[in-house]
């Protein structure tokens, strides 16, 4: 690809590859820094890819190992995420690489109805309020562990709406 064509895939894509990264980093500030040095490192890396898919994959890839990276040197994986979890998003994500993002956001949107009150309120305070699961769990009344097998629940669930199945 050429580093123009590349960069205006992923600057059109960058609000599905932020959300992704805050998927992994759960810090949406630190998420921007993650985005910006993958953005660098793919425009670098232009000329070895065939196609927008081979990017979006290597993209993906990358951000993932990133924000890995950035979460583990600051010791906050407040919401754990396992590798099966990380996976099953990626090939998500990677199947929907060429949907407009306003789908995907519908998508989510009914996905999101889907939850309970509970699980929804959950959501909203992780990433609406952008709370830590410490403070979660003292607006909700459960214990930081609860808080993080619920969210982990959720997103299994979103996950497998995402996908197609019942959440």
């Amino acid at each position: 690809m050429q580093r123009d064509e590349l960069l205006r895939l992923l600057l059109d894509r960058r609000g599905v590859i932020l959300g992704y990264i805050a998927t992994v980093l759960a810090d949406r500030a630190g998420g921007e820094d993650i985005f910006q040095e993958t953005l660098i490192r793919a425009s670098e890396q232009a000329e070895i890819f065939d196609h927008p898919g081979h990017a979006m994959a290597w993209v993906r890839s990358t951000a993932r190992n990133l924000a890995l990276n950035e979460a583990r040197k600051a010791h906050r994986r407040s919401v754990v995420l396992d590798d099966a979890v990380l996976d099953l998003l990626d090939r998500s994500w990677a199947a929907r690489d060429g949907e407009n993002d306003r789908e995907e956001i519908e998508r989510l949107e009914q996905c999101l109805e889907r939850l309970g009150p509970s699980a929804r309120t959950l959501v909203r305070l992780r990433f609406a309020e952008d709370l830590a699961g410490e403070a979660i769990a003292a607006r909700v009344g459960k214990t930081v562990g609860a808080v993080h097998a619920s969210l982990s629940r959720i997103y299994k669930a979103l996950a497998g709406c995402m996908q197609g199945q019942i959440a």
